[in-house]
């Protein structure tokens, strides 16, 4: 019987984290068309130990070990290249597939023969034990329906797929946009870029099938952005307006998709730009102002609503008078975003 699928999964010293993400994975999923590829970045810690101890009773497990540190994308690239699956899904060493979602998967290819399947996801935090998800969990990234897309830009717009473990690719259609994601490192783009050079060309230059999963599918591990290896705020604000832009210019996409998605980004900036001053966090420095101001400049949401109405006020007032009521605003928030489904 030939694989339908190929899990990929990148890691770099989280053993712990990755021995949990392969228990959700093994309850699951059908060894007799399922292949499990994890490629390893040159870890220091235990997670070549922790794997050869799977490898030994799992057959469907395949570890690659690089010599050095390749990076996220090159490391993900990777793992396409050492499927042999049809569909390839990418899988973070972190992020917990809930039990059901695997039949969902192989569900929505039996019947639509998908280009690409997008999954629902929510969020849980370190501190939570991951089984009390199901008891309370956060509120989905999206409603939970499935949607069947033939306008890749319609997807892109309602949608905007970008979570890294959500992503399933036919193996052929992931192969040939490799080297745009090689073409965004030479720009400079932050790791992650084949999250959405990747799959948003793939959507834009390709005819559906494209399939939304509204089940929630994973639960993901929520983590700050001082936490993160990179840099996740000129990865996920600067790098998607440039993103955005390039496809515009490409033709992928037009100018109202691109105002819309971008404007999205830009409400998000006042939140982001409070939360990283009131943190200290490392990110936060003229050099990244400076930066969000150039990427955004030529739209008027951002100067005309956005910069002096609440980016400036920010951006001037000295950190003591901000500390407390963003303390009071964060408690309110996070106790009030939990629902119960």
């Amino acid at each position: 019987m030939s694989l339908l699928l190929s899990i990929c999964i990148p890691t770099y010293n989280r053993a712990d984290f990755l021995k949990r993400t392969l228990y959700y994975l093994l309850e699951q999923i059908d060894f007799e068309i399922t292949e499990i590829i994890i490629s390893d970045n040159a870890s220091s810690d235990n997670t070549e130990e922790v794997i050869k101890e799977y490898t030994e009773h799992y057959p469907c497990i395949k570890y690659n070990r690089n010599e050095k540190n390749i990076g996220l994308d090159d490391n993900a690239i990777k793992c396409i290249k050492l499927a042999s699956g049809e569909y390839v899904w990418f899988c973070s060493d972190d992020d917990l597939p809930l039990f059901g979602t695997f039949k969902e998967i192989q569900s929505a290819i039996s019947s639509y023969s998908p280009k690409f399947i997008f999954l629902n996801f929510g969020c849980f935090l370190d501190n939570e034990k991951p089984d009390n998800f199901y008891k309370h969990p956060y509120k989905p990234a999206y409603d939970k329906k499935n949607i069947v897309y033939y306008d890749g830009e319609k997807m892109l717009r309602d949608l905007e797929p970008t979570h890294f473990s959500a992503l399933i690719f036919k193996r052929e259609l992931a192969l040939k946009y490799i080297p745009v994601v090689e073409d965004y490192g030479k720009q400079n783009f932050q790791e992650t870029r084949i999250v959405y050079a990747l799959t948003h060309h793939l959507i834009l230059t390709n005819k559906g099938p494209f399939i939304f999963i509204g089940r929630l599918c994973l639960a993901v591990r929520y983590i700050l952005a001082h936490q993160c290896r990179y840099k996740i705020l000129n990865a996920y604000i600067i790098d998607f307006a440039r993103h955005y832009q390039i496809l515009r210019k490409k033709g992928l996409i037009n100018k109202r998709t691109e105002s819309l998605l971008v404007n999205r980004n830009i409400k998000k900036l006042p939140k982001i730009i409070l939360s990283l001053k009131c943190r200290e966090d490392f990110n936060f420095d003229t050099e990244l102002i400076k930066s969000i101001i150039k990427t955004y400049k030529r739209y008027p949401l951002f100067f005309i609503f956005i910069y002096p109405f609440f980016l400036l006020p920010i951006l001037v007032l000295p950190r003591k008078a901000l500390i407390v009521p963003y303390r009071i605003g964060y408690k309110i928030y996070h106790n009030f975003l939990r629902t119960d489904y």
